[in-house]
């Protein structure tokens, strides 16, 4: 072998070697398959393609490793899914929002409230008037219900007295609580139902 074929040689195996890197980092899917079978099916393309000749370049070898691809000689480069996250709607930012505020608030009235291990009730918040309104009524109601007679018939009969909200079919506790309350004292012997 003479110099200048073993020269064309050396510069055809360098050549060959950057071609092989590139197609390590662009087609990194093909080095399982092994750099000859690479360069086999690279060739083949080229050959159907007719650009294979003596003057091979970069811009020949990737057209024919690009042809085999398309023909099926090499495998295709696996498809990527990108996942495209959702974008919120504007109720669903509004819920994260009042969800977010919500829980900022409950967690600095629960920092503010439990400070030591005994609960000191000393630090509850004050209920509005609405709940005011609200939990006077149900002790009333409660209070109501534990009211007794003399004897199980008188208790009976009292438990069956409701005094109504004006215009409305809601039970007025504190009316009803006086009511009894004068029935099992005996201030009131006689009970007006009105249906």
């Amino acid at each position: 072998m003479t110099t200048a074929t073993q020269s064309e040689a050396a510069r055809q195996k360098a050549e060959a070697e950057s071609f092989l890197r590139r197609v390590q980092v662009e087609h990194p899917h093909l080095l399982v398959l092994g750099y000859q079978a690479i360069l086999n099916a690279t060739v083949l393309g080229m050959k159907e393609l007719e650009i294979y000749n003596d003057n091979l370049t970069e811009a020949k070898f990737m057209a024919g490793l690009q042809h085999a691809m398309t023909t099926g000689v090499l495998p295709k480069p696996p498809v990527q899914v990108v996942e495209v996250a959702a974008q919120p709607t504007p109720e669903q930012l509004e819920q994260d929002r009042l969800a977010k505020e919500d829980a900022e608030r409950t967690r600095k009235a629960n920092a503010e409230r439990f400070k030591s291990p005994r609960h000191n009730h000393a630090h509850d918040v004050e209920p509005s008037k609405k709940n005011e309104s609200k939990l006077n009524e149900l002790r009333a109601k409660e209070r109501c219900e534990s009211v007794t007679g003399r004897t199980h018939a008188e208790t009976e009969q009292i438990r069956k007295l409701f005094v109504m909200k004006p215009g409305s079919s809601e039970i007025d506790w504190a009316a009803t609580e006086h009511a009894r309350l004068r029935i099992a004292k005996g201030n009131l012997r006689t009970v007006d139902y009105r249906y």
